[in-house]
């Protein structure tokens, strides 16, 4: 299942506001479920549902005191007829109980709106987690104190009917649509409402819209989505792949002060097209269902928290899936201010694609979130906590040797909130399927039968949690060097998987079987190639140790993998440290931070750039036309102006090239041309009006030139000039590039306005 299903389990949100008065216990009937299935396909749902009590006791306007009771699950995988939202009596189904701590938690308030819990600090991670998507159900904002939309409707009874906030859920700090409305009497006397007929106050109806795509905070985990051109992973929209939808309907009792839930009801929705080809579509969906049942004088108190922990706000906190012990941890409620300032204006731009007449609008709804997380998020944090790292609400990026601590996968956090490893020998059981992958492998006309592709992605998804010791060790166990047999079949899988896997311990794994022979240079191409192609945590000392490696004399001596292994990094390098848009949606940013840090794109410019262009110094020199074409393509491949540099003495004359590397230079900066095209466009119109310049090298700088998005001013002056360009090669050049821009349809930036 894609990354961009976890997490749904605990995503409904509803309302609620208690009255302050103490010696009073409200109590609740908790009822949810969560099922996947491929619902345009067939009836077939699995899943799971849920239920528990919930008991609140507020001790003022500010405070309540709760406790869940009971909680209990059951498995489901049967055919829904109705759909996921068919009926299920207790009585068809085998209630297992949660194995909750039960301790008591604190809820605090501001306005009306949770801000803090606090939590005993033996309760585990993951029991955190589960209290704050039972109480994001009570997450609200009637008056729209933290509202961002400059305008705020309201009904003839006064009620604020339309308005927007950012407000904190266990799926995220979101932008939310609220729309209240207030039930008219008549329609209160059907059967529908009759839980209400002992209600005080008017009846009002609340119903919330998530919007994914405007963010401070959202827990996921995403990998692989670098080729969305807008959409943001984890949003409401992720290309033609996911759909994501929240929403949410509760009915209230009282006035805006004072009010209390009767019903909230949410459905959390993600759908998906399984391949790119499929017109069938699959689905998420996990409800949330909470039921006033009543209310009064409570029959004991509940006791106050005794070890307690201020875990800061409802949004989900990752899992520590290594540590010793799975016990609750501190997350600070915001990033810091810088960070959140540049994630901010890029959702921005990104929702308004560059449209001019929403930048005042934009700016004045800035001010308000900031506002907003200053008055609620700032009174629950100390001066100093505001400018906290990532680390304190994202995992640690990985030391190199070390299996990353990945959020929301089934391997690393669904063992009761840590790693499988703590139940399984992990390398036995690698062991074990890479064997049984090969003994299926040895008659491949019953590969499908024996579900071999699942077999193998299980096996990478188990590499994936392992360190570069217990790879070792499974490697010691499957290494063969016999041909066509079982075992050779299984060390090829684990190979194979190992690649695929994209951690830092498959890097240093893989490094050591290259420098030890265990596979061969032929082998390593394409080993590499993988690699680096499916890397998922490319951290600094990642990108290093890959560096370093790419210059080993074993690796530069040894042909094809000396110029797979060059142009297979520089590219890493190009998506990981240069194209800032594909950095942020191909790696888990949301998780681990941002992989694009300024040590980063320093090592780039201070050591990369200038080694690559030694290296092609001393390929020239050496008349070695195949590395000559090697490292230009390299260089090319890392799509930074600073290329411009290694390129220009050649290019100039200053520097002894071929005319057929000087054109393989000019083709070579397609990369630069779109992630830096203004750069890139000075640098080819240059060589375009060099008429001393040979017309080869002029007319692929006017094919280049259209990939850097010239303005209608350039072309015209193109197009004047072909009047006196004696160059007729460089003429048709230019007039078959024009007359194909003013044929390109399409309202998207990238497209020419002709």
């Amino acid at each position: 299942m894609w990354p961009g299903f976890i997490c749904c389990l605990f995503a409904g949100l509803a309302l609620a506001t208690l009255p302050g008065s103490e010696n009073v216990e409200y109590t609740y009937t908790v009822r949810g479920r969560t099922f996947a299935s491929l619902h345009e396909v067939s009836d077939s749902y699995s899943g799971i549902l849920y239920k528990a009590i919930l008991r609140i006791q507020p001790k003022s306007d500010n405070k309540w005191i709760g406790q869940i009771r009971d909680p209990k699950y059951s498995q489901v995988h049967s055919m829904l007829s109705e759909g996921w939202h068919t009926h299920i009596p207790d009585g068809e189904v085998s209630w297992k109980p949660i194995e909750f701590s039960l301790k008591p938690f604190e809820v605090i308030l501001s306005n009306g709106v949770i801000t803090d819990l606090v939590i005993d600090q033996e309760v585990s991670n993951w029991e955190s987690n589960m209290i704050k998507g039972i109480m994001s159900q009570f997450q609200l904002d009637l008056k729209g104190s933290r509202r961002i939309d400059s305008e705020m409707g309201s009904s003839e009874t006064g009620i604020p009917s339309v308005f927007k906030t950012m407000e904190e859920t266990v799926t995220g700090n979101t932008e939310t649509l609220y729309e209240i409305n207030e039930l008219p009497e008549y329609l209160l006397q059907s059967e529908e409402y009759d839980y209400l007929k002992d209600r005080q106050g008017r009846v009002m109806e609340v119903v919330k819209h998530k919007n994914f795509s405007n963010y401070v905070e959202l827990p996921s985990y995403a990998f692989g989505f670098g080729d969305l051109e807008y959409e943001i992973p984890a949003s409401n929209k992720m290309g033609a792949f996911f759909v994501r939808s929240s929403f949410t309907r509760a009915i209230l009792s009282g006035n805006l002060d004072k009010n209390t839930v009767h019903n909230s009801y949410t459905v959390n929705k993600i759908v998906s097209s399984p391949t790119l080809t499929d017109k069938k579509k699959g689905m998420v969906v996990s409800t949330m269902n909470v039921t006033l049942e009543s209310f009064g004088a409570p029959k004991d108190t509940i006791p106050e928290v005794q070890n307690p922990l201020h875990v800061g706000n409802l949004v989900y906190s990752y899992e520590r899936p290594y540590a010793r012990s799975s016990q609750v941890h501190k997350k600070s409620p915001y990033q810091h201010r810088q960070q959140f300032d540049i994630d901010l204006e890029r959702r921005l731009r990104a929702s308004n694609m560059g449209k001019d007449k929403t930048l005042t609008k934009d700016k004045e709804m800035r001010k308000r979130l900031r506002r907003s997380i200053e008055q609620f998020g700032g009174s629950m944090m100390e001066e100093g906590d505001l400018s906290q790292s990532e680390e304190n609400y994202q995992n640690r990026k990985p030391e190199l040797n070390q299996a990353p601590e990945s959020p929301l996968l089934p391997y690393t956090m669904a063992y009761k909130g840590v790693s499988i490893k703590k139940g399984v020998d992990v390398v036995k059981t690698v062991q074990k399927i890479a064997m049984e992958i090969g003994d299926d492998l040895q008659n491949p006309p019953k590969v499908a039968d024996e579900n071999t592709l699942n077999k193998f992605t299980i096996l990478t998804s188990l590499i994936r949690v392992m360190s570069e010791e217990e790879l070792t060790q499974a490697a010691v166990r499957l290494y063969t060097q016999s041909v066509g047999d079982a075992k050779s079949f299984a060390w090829q899988a684990f190979r194979d998987a190992v690649a695929e896997s994209g951690t830092g311990p498959a890097l240093l794994t893989i490094q050591n079987w290259l420098l030890t022979k265990k596979i061969s240079s032929s082998e390593a191409s394409q080993i590499i190639y993988a690699m680096w192609q499916s890397t998922r945590q490319p951290t600094e000392d990642y990108m290093r140790s890959s560096f370093e490696f790419i210059k080993k004399p074993e690796i530069l001596r040894e042909w094809p993998l000396n110029s797979t292994a060059v142009l297979s990094y520089t590219d890493l390098v190009r998506r990981v440290y240069v194209n800032k848009r594909n950095s942020e949606k191909e790696f888990p940013v949301r998780s681990f931070g941002h992989f694009r840090t300024e040590k980063g794109k320093n090592f780039v410019a201070e050591e990369v750039i200038p080694y690559l262009s030694q290296k092609l110094q001393e390929a020239i020199s050496d008349a070695d036309t195949y590395q000559i074409h090697t490292y230009i393509r390299a260089i090319g491949n890392i799509g930074h102006p600073l290329i411009f540099r290694a390129f220009e003495p050649y290019l100039e004359g200053k520097k002894q090239a071929s005319q057929f590397q000087r054109l393989l230079m000019i083709m070579s900066m397609d990369k630069v041309a779109e992630l830096y095209p203004r750069e890139t466009r000075s640098v080819l119109f240059k060589i375009y009006q060099n008429i001393g310049e040979t017309q080869e090298i002029r007319v692929a700088a006017v094919y280049r030139l259209m990939y850097t998005r010239p303005p209608v001013d350039m072309l015209q002056l193109m197009a004047t000039y072909t009047n006196v360009d004696e160059h007729e090669h460089v003429n048709a050049a230019v007039k078959a590039t024009i007359q194909e821009a003013a044929e390109l349809e399409g309202s998207e930036p990238h497209h020419f306005e002709m």
